[in-house]
């Protein structure tokens, strides 16, 4: 099911208006709209008001119509005046709702306020007009400034540069002279843009067959204009990243865009993995907890996005998503406090991003509970976490580690003795069966989400989301 191969929902006025009665508690008469792809009406309520209902076509990515209603709410929310529809909510209070359509098929319906105004081109061209608009559009881009989605830049079907895309659907076009004229067009726009033909494109990959040719990658993107691609440079050593670059892919899919992933190990610097990104042209750079300074991460920046995850940065044009790591290490202290126990100490991160703040975090929380903080030098491995205990000094009762992999090393050292330790990132180690590790988590779903949507957003300054953290309880913590 293809967006351009589906066709446009077609209910009944009658089933329109049963379905705003139900689910807007609206009664009125339901009269269609000109579409494409979605079914439109206009709705004439009994009050006088009016509105539209737009039930999407069921091959509508959920993204993209999250994204229109979240662009609109937006408008509203910092620029009231602005003349755009506005998101009528359901009588549940959502920006949407659900209907079946034909073989049980589900799709989204919504429904915005009526604008009455007269379609561009019924009316005269002047200098006049065109000022107006141009005043129009400014305060429409000022309005939406700030605002990101990760479906922001989707693949918009009606772009005549893809219009090539069409050429196998030419015989759906049951009108001869539409069918001729449309076959018209895609023959000059076929002849105007340079390649080869099918037949000598046949011949070429047969010859490097036989060859053994493999094609070079990084050649083949210096031929397009855009490579849709995303660069994400991450640690092998740190268990969390690899859930991050789980979450990244279907994140990126959605909004059409791929991954190209370069590692940092023992034996390659993070500059090296981020080079190698830059030669392969990603659009836009996704870095998570990187260790470079700042001055790095900004002039980065002044080539393509840079998104930095899971550290906390200020670098001028680079946008950041990160956990709140104080409040996620005072949800520690308070979780090991509940249980009843006061000499908590906390293994350091070292200098790993997220270390001071949470740091930070452990010793408010021990602080305003009255209690002396013990911070005891350590780093973001399980052979950190293993060196670490041999410093805990006796009487001490809970550890509250830098993150999971340092705790899993506290976990095995301390091994015999009633010590509860809890992790931080809820890492995909921590679920294991014969670990199960208390942790603080980070939400590798949300952080990603937003991270690829500040990734593609061209304009704006650069952006700072914070997420919240989570508790998550497990057999390594106890009671005392």
């Amino acid at each position: 099911m293809t967006q351009l191969s589906t066709t446009a929902p077609d209910l009944a006025p009658a089933a329109v208006e049963a379905l705003v009665r139900r689910m807007y508690g609206i009664d009125g008469s339901a009269r269609p709209l000109a579409g494409e792809r979605d079914q439109n009406c206009l709705v004439q309520a009994s009050d006088g008001c009016r509105y539209v209902l737009k039930i999407s076509n069921p091959s509508e990515p959920p993204a993209v119509v999250d994204f229109q209603i979240a662009a609109l709410d937006h408008i509203a929310r910092v620029s009231p005046d602005q003349p755009v529809p506005r998101v009528v909510r359901t009588l549940e209070g959502r920006t949407h709702g659900t209907t079946a359509l034909a073989a049980g098929v589900e799709t989204r319906v919504r429904m915005l306020t009526y604008l009455d105004g007269i379609q561009i081109r019924e009316t005269a061209r002047t200098a006049a007009q065109r000022r107006a608009m141009g005043s129009g559009l400014a305060a429409l881009n000022r309005a939406l400034q700030g605002f990101a989605h990760p479906a922001a830049a989707h693949d918009l079907l009606w772009n005549v540069a893809t219009a090539h895309r069409l050429a196998a659907m030419l015989d759906g076009i049951v009108d001869d002279k539409r069918r001729a004229l449309a076959e018209a067009f895609m023959t000059r726009f076929n002849r105007d843009v340079p390649g080869a033909s099918d037949e000598t494109r046949a011949r070429v990959f047969a010859a490097g067959d036989e060859l053994g040719y493999r094609p070079d990658h990084r050649a083949r993107l210096l031929g397009r204009q855009r490579t849709r691609l995303i660069g994400v440079a991450f640690d092998v050593g740190q268990p969390f990243h690899g859930d991050l670059v789980e979450a990244l892919y279907p994140a990126a899919e959605a909004l059409g865009y791929d991954l190209t992933l370069s590692a940092v190990t023992g034996s390659r610097r993070e500059a090296v993995a981020i080079q190698s990104l830059l030669d392969y042209r990603c659009e836009s750079l996704v870095l998570l907890a990187p260790t470079a300074p700042p001055s790095v991460l900004a002039a980065l920046a002044e080539a393509q996005p840079a998104v930095v995850i899971a550290r906390k940065v200020r670098a001028a044009g680079v946008h950041v998503v990160r956990t709140d790591d104080a409040a996620g290490s005072r949800l520690a202290v308070e979780h090991l406090l509940s249980l009843g126990h006061a000499r908590i100490a906390h293994v350091d991160g070292a200098r790993a991003p997220g270390a001071a703040e949470r740091r930070t975090g452990y010793t408010q929380a021990m602080r305003r509970a009255g209690l002396e903080p013990l911070v005891i030098p350590g780093g973001p491995t399980e052979s950190a976490g293993a060196a670490a205990a041999r410093e805990l000094p006796s009487g001490f009762t809970a550890v509250a580690a830098f993150n999971d992999a340092c705790g899993i090393g506290l976990l095995h050292a301390l091994r015999g003795r009633d010590v509860s330790i809890i992790g931080y990132d809820d890492s995909t180690p921590s679920r294991l069966e014969h670990i199960q590790l208390t942790t603080i988590a980070q939400n590798a779903d949300r952080l990603a989400a937003a991270a690829l949507g500040l990734a593609i957003c061209e304009d704006g300054p650069p952006q700072e989301v914070i997420t919240d953290p989570d508790l998550v309880v497990r057999a390594t913590t106890r009671s005392l």
